[in-house]
């Protein structure tokens, strides 16, 4: 199940969110928690009772080493604690690495070794690696001595709750605990409800009225042979790439936020407006924050961080962007990708002196125009497709654009006005790229300037209405369901 379906926004969030209150005012707390964790239960496993049954069996395996796990370190026998901890992280790793890897390792032993091994088919649960990444946080904490108390029941909430299961925000298990177990948290919050409808609405909007549209002229792009396409086809469909990742993985963020707001409980952010930042290292401060904190606190920091000289501080940093890549999907592609941002990262650590004098906007257009590039070998199919996507556009020949690209941009609500207003209508047929030129500027304004941010919220009618429209124009856009790019991972 996804947010973005009829099944969810008519039915199960409904259920769910009356359910609950009704629970907790019969002061039913424990059933309310249940609800919660069954709920979420059904949520992944509706059409997937693969993905379901994994994350029982990995949820309980988990919270057994979790458990002998702080039972060592409360008798403080620092030598087991250390050999449980190793063998759990590791055994995250290998489950992992079977689910996510086993083909692009034996494709390579195959393709490099001259070997021939095949392998039956492996169903990827859905959501692996963010689980895989929350287990991994909640064992580490425990060892730390973050974590002093276990209870099955929190774990199961913590693991399943059902906005954060599939794509995040990564979120630690003390933080959503001590939330769903505060008495004051079970109370209904109008204002809490307001703000988490007008997030839930607006990121329904970034889903359905931006990314979905861009996705069409982006399968369009990848799904062409570049030698077949113009310079402008390449260029723009870069872009809209950027655009898309940008809004279908923050509008999935909001969603999380507003369904999480309605129910008393606070996730981390997400994104903060992430495109208007004037180097990389600003951009991952800003772009998919809690997966860059997860890194820091549980990659970065025990590699040493930055306390052990220059040389190591790049070294780690390579590394913690190879895993980052990696992390993202099995494909050489997103190796490559992470690679470009470590190296960038590497570099603007450096020169952090002398960029900081270069003019604010032009470190603010070679920093996007590096994201932009860096997306294209995170998008394609292969390496050789980002590469000539990439050669086209250093490279530029056609400057005309494809009718085909600018089919991808024929709204319905665009239709409606050409039939009701001749004169439009008239206008848009001798201007074809009039409407994807102005589609693709309103994007760009509104990933730089509206904030991503979760902050105050006053309820008025003004916002109540504006929610009511955008929530129905989504909802009556929503003809057909399309996967949100980050539910591969």
């Amino acid at each position: 199940m996804i947010f973005n379906s009829y099944i969810f926004i008519l039915l199960f969030l409904p259920l769910v969110l009356v359910i609950y209150y009704i629970l907790n005012h019969m002061r039913a707390y424990s059933a309310s928690k249940a609800l919660l964790i069954v709920s979420s239960l059904l949520f992944i496993g509706y059409g997937d009772i693969h993905s379901l049954c994994f994350l029982l069996a990995s949820a309980l395996l988990t919270f057994v080493s979790g458990y002998f796990l702080m039972l060592s370190v409360v008798k403080n026998n620092v030598r087991f604690s250390k050999f449980l901890l190793a063998a759990a992280l590791s055994l995250q790793v290998i489950i992992l690495g079977y689910y996510k890897y086993t083909y692009f390792i034996i494709d390579n032993l195959n393709k490099y070794a001259g070997l021939s091994f095949s392998i039956d088919t492996i169903l990827v649960p859905a959501g692996i690696s963010f689980i895989t990444f929350q287990q991994i946080a909640f064992l580490v904490d425990i060892y730390r001595g973050k974590i002093t108390e276990l209870s099955l029941g929190d774990y199961l909430f913590y693991i399943s709750y059902f906005p954060k299961l599939l794509q995040g925000p990564i979120t630690g298990y003390s933080v959503l605990v001590s939330q769903i177990n505060e008495p004051q948290n079970k109370k209904i919050n109008t204002e809490n409800l307001s703000y988490g409808l007008w997030l839930f609405a607006t990121g329904l909007v970034r889903k359905i009225l931006l990314s979905d549209v861009l996705s069409k002229a982006v399968a369009w792009g990848y799904g062409m042979s570049v030698s077949d396409m113009t310079f402008a086809d390449t260029l723009l469909v870069s872009v809209c790439f950027t655009l898309q990742i940008y809004f279908d993985f923050s509008g999935y963020s909001h969603m999380a936020l507003g369904i999480s707001k309605m129910l008393n409980l606070n996730l981390p952010d997400n994104f903060d407006t992430p495109y208007i930042s004037t180097s990389i290292i600003e951009f991952w401060k800003k772009w998919h924050i809690s997966l860059t904190s997860f890194l820091r606190e549980y990659i970065y920091f025990p590699l040493g961080g930055s306390r052990k000289g220059k040389t190591r501080t790049y070294i780690n940093t390579m590394l913690v962007f190879l895993i980052s890549g990696l992390w993202h999907g099995a494909s050489w592609n997103y190796v490559i990708w992470g690679g470009m941002h470590g190296l960038a990262q590497c570099l603007n650590r450096a020169f952090d002196r002398q960029w900081q004098k270069v003019h604010a906007i032009i470190r603010w257009a070679l920093t996007f125009l590096f994201v932009d590039i860096a997306w294209i070998f995170f998008r394609a199919s292969t390496v050789s497709q980002a590469c000539s996507f990439v050669q086209k556009i250093f490279k530029p020949d056609k400057l005309g654009i494809s009718e085909e690209f600018l089919n991808c941009f024929d709204l319905p609500e665009v239709e409606f006005l050409a039939d009701s207003f001749p004169a439009f209508g008239t206008f848009i047929g001798r201007y074809p790229a009039f409407i994807m030129s102005v589609f693709l500027i309103l994007c760009f304004i509104l990933c730089l300037k509206v904030k991503d941010k979760v902050g105050s919220f006053k309820p008025t009618i003004a916002k109540c209405i504006v929610t009511v429209l955008l929530f129905c124009w989504s909802v009556v856009s929503l003809s057909t369901v399309v996967e949100f790019i980050y539910g591969d991972f």
